[in-house]
């Protein structure tokens, strides 16, 4: 089956009930992706920011591949969870390789809603990846400016146009904090909000042009650290981009 780029579209996965001799307690949980971003002029969806000295980025499109999105309960071992073998309290919301484009101007996209078992979880875990093997042939087939690239970013600093890619991968894991608690038969909201306005910044919060962070540029670990830690799940049943009070 053809991977699909993800850009609102919903799906749905589904997850294996727990061996427990009967049928386990199933809930919902609806999948959003948003971003932590600048407010946009009307009718100019973008991200534009600027430091002390004038410099002004703005981010057209970004988008990341992920090759799994999973949730853990507080019993869960993290190497478990992300091995091929997923006990019963890890919940597979998504198995990729898959493509997200981030929702820009601090906005919420919708993409999959997924059936998992009833009960606690503590802990969200996602996976940054790089298609290169013969796994991400769909998806390259598609898309192959995605070929070697976990991460790319379109747009311009001072003026002049970029085109930001790196093949960093890396296994992220945010805490859930309230827990996020799917009840049988109900429907919860879990959004991943991705802070694009730290990606091409120093710590002291001065722009970086993107340029330099490229290839063998001086901003390369510094933005694949921005990026790596740029991402927060949540309880958000407002879908407004924000966790839930």
């Amino acid at each position: 089956m053809r991977t699909m780029l993800l850009t609102g579209l919903t799906g749905l996965a589904a997850l294996a009930a727990c061996g427990d001799g009967g049928p386990a307690a199933t809930g919902r949980v609806d999948v959003s992706f948003a971003t932590a971003g600048s407010a946009a002029a009307p009718g100019f969806p973008a991200e534009t920011y600027e430091d002390d000295a004038g410099n002004v980025l703005v981010i057209d499109s970004a988008a990341v591949v992920l090759r799994k999105l999973h949730l853990q309960r507080a019993s869960a071992d993290s190497a478990d969870c992300e091995s091929a073998d997923d006990p019963d309290e890890c919940a597979v919301l998504k198995a990729g390789p898959f493509i997200v484009m981030l929702p820009l101007a601090g906005g919420v996209d919708h993409h999959f809603t997924v059936a998992v078992d009833a009960g606690s979880y503590t802990r969200a875990m996602l996976q940054l990846h790089k298609p290169t093997g013969s796994g991400d042939f769909d998806l390259l087939q598609d898309h192959p400016e995605f070929a070697g690239v976990s991460v790319r970013v379109v747009g311009t600093f001072n003026g002049t146009p970029f085109v930001y890619t790196t093949g960093v991968t890396d296994v992220q894991h945010t805490t859930l904090d309230p827990p996020l608690v799917v009840l049988d038969g109900e429907t919860v909201a879990l959004t991943v909000r991705v802070d694009l306005s730290t990606w091409f910044r120093t710590s002291g919060g001065d722009l970086i042009d993107p340029a330099t962070a490229i290839g063998t540029g001086v901003n390369v670990t510094l933005v694949h650290q921005n990026v790596i830690h740029s991402f927060h799940g949540f309880r958000d049943a407002d879908h407004d981009g924000h966790p839930d009070a």
